[in-house]
């Protein structure tokens, strides 16, 4: 991305400092990013976790995630542009986890960019030399979008048709059948006589109705319900469902 001629004539100097969020707050700055959340982290492989952001084979782990390229060109760019409008230095604070990786990085690629547009700058990076931030500590940021899936805690998806609400949709289509086609059934055979195999149906339908809703409502241990739980739970109500029809029939 290039940056305006005119910021580069008029332009002072651009502060860049990286950081980690573990160690201490951020520090006060005209631009900050957080580059916890959307960027691959080094340490979450341990041959690069004793290692910083100006290594080598760290920075190209960063710089190649989707993102972080344009992510640094746009900020060069604002810098930049703050620069001409204010009159005065610009500070950028870019902040990871435990300010070893990615703020490192993408902190030397800023100042690369910059300086190869004409603008002063300095970086300082602040947390480099402290020591890597405990496995309890790096825990606070989040996981690396894009590490091994045995690395990975497990996806919870909040959509619309998922989990337990994918389950009750489920449910409530079987509920639909039974209501449409199997209730008025056993409703006009129930009229006429009482038959036991037709009561001893619809009493086992209920119990796996009810059982599902608490499943369902209640997950499992605080959790979205497996997906072997919810196969189950649907075949033992389309088989109860079935047993009604059957039973009715057979009657």
């Amino acid at each position: 991305m290039t940056i305006p001629a005119p910021a580069l004539r008029t332009a002072p100097s651009v502060e860049i400092t990286s950081f980690g969020y573990g160690h201490a707050p951020a520090p006060t700055a005209d631009i900050v990013i957080d580059a916890r959340r959307r960027f691959r982290n080094p340490h979450h492989d341990p041959r690069m976790r004793e290692l910083t952001g100006l290594n080598d084979r760290v920075h190209g782990h960063v710089m190649t995630t989707p993102g972080v390229a344009a992510a640094v060109a746009h900020t060069a760019q604002l810098a930049a542009e703050l620069t001409t409008t204010t009159g005065a230095p610009v500070t950028v604070a870019i902040g990871c986890a435990g300010g070893r990786h990615r703020s490192v990085a993408m902190a030397e690629d800023l100042a690369d960019e910059l300086d190869g547009a004409g603008v002063h700058v300095t970086v300082t990076h602040r947390d480099v030399a402290k020591p890597v931030l405990p496995a309890a500590a790096a825990a606070h940021a989040p996981e690396d979008p894009q590490a091994p899936a045995d690395r990975r805690p497990e996806a919870r998806t909040k959509g619309p048709l998922s989990g337990r609400r994918l389950l009750m949709a489920r449910l409530a289509i079987i509920d639909a059948v039974a209501v449409t086609v199997a209730l008025p059934l056993l409703a006009e055979r129930l009229m006429a006589m009482f038959a036991l195999p037709l009561l001893v149906a619809l009493a086992a339908y209920t119990v796996v109705l009810a059982a599902a809703g608490t499943v369902a409502w209640r997950g499992w241990r605080g959790r979205s319900t497996p997906l072997p739980v919810r196969l189950v739970v649907d075949a033992a109500a389309a088989l109860a469902l079935a047993a009604i029809v059957t039973a009715f029939l057979t009657t």
